[in-house]
């Protein structure tokens, strides 16, 4: 009887473990399919608060206008085109460019105010900026120009220049650096190193006393012989420059309109 009544009561025992066991199984069951439904709820209720991209109209980019381009004449005549602001070398500032058999002016680069200033694609042309109306620039960009003449004048700032075939600089400046040209001669007033590179048949000498303003003191010391040859990293003398000989420098300036013969007698000998 004892034996009987041991084995019923173990019995309900077990019975009650495993109800147990089956409610504790079916509870997580429902809570991880709440749990389930909570994160999808929560996800659309992230999606429909999301805010939505505005619909907007772009702009298209204006077209840059091409450049104006003045056909060669037989003679240098005064170039009468109004000079435009450019953004293609220097930023913010004036063009002189696409011209040819051209004699310029600072009248042609009008009344706007700005500090920098781009020269390129000239053939057989005379840039004059030195007069009584001179303009100051602090950044000059030139390239591409050859069989010309470029009277820069007084320049606030450096001066850069490429692909220069056969033409003559004056100028001032602060910084001068040439990268792949040939002969040229620069007539240059600087206090410090100028620096060529790539370049061939480069002649230096010194700021035309002529061109100088009566009431300019002239530059206490020039180092406008002291040139850095970047092609030419060697104790030697470079081969690339050298000193323009006196009795080849320009003595009479075209600071008016000349003809073809008389801008080719001013170019380096021999070069053009």
């Amino acid at each position: 009887m004892l034996l009987r009544t041991c084995h019923l009561t173990i019995r309900g025992n077990v019975n009650r473990y495993g109800l147990r066991c089956v409610y504790i199984w079916g509870l997580r069951r429902v809570v991880r399919q709440q749990l389930k439904s909570i994160e999808e709820e929560l996800e659309e209720l992230r999606a429909a608060s999301a805010p939505k991209a505005k619909f907007s109209f772009k702009r298209k980019a204006a077209k840059a206008s091409a450049p104006s381009t003045i056909g060669t004449a037989p003679t240098l005549a005064p170039s009468t085109t109004s000079l435009k602001p450019t953004s293609a070398i220097a930023p913010e500032g004036l063009s002189i460019s696409s011209k040819s058999n051209a004699y310029v002016t600072t009248v042609d680069l009008g009344d706007v105010q700005t500090t920098e200033l781009a020269i390129s694609d000239l053939d057989h042309c005379v840039v004059n900026l030195i007069g009584s109306d001179e303009r100051s620039f602090s950044t000059i960009h030139v390239r591409n120009v050859s069989n010309s003449i470029l009277l820069l004048g007084n320049v606030n700032g450096s001066v850069l220049l490429h692909d220069l075939r056969c033409c003559v600089l004056v100028l001032k400046c602060h910084q001068f650096r040439m990268h792949t040209s040939s002969n040229i001669d620069v007539y240059l007033a600087i206090p410090s190193n100028p620096i060529i590179e790539h370049c061939s048949g480069i002649r230096f000498s010194s700021y035309p006393p002529s061109l100088r303003p009566a009431e300019s003191p002239e530059a206490a010391e020039s180092k406008h012989l002291s040139v850095q040859d970047f092609s030419h990293i060697k104790p030697t003398p470079s081969p690339n420059w050298s000193e323009l000989p006196s009795d080849q420098v320009i003595r009479e300036w075209p600071v008016q309109a000349l003809s073809p013969t008389s801008l080719e007698q001013l170019l380096p000998l021999g070069q053009s």
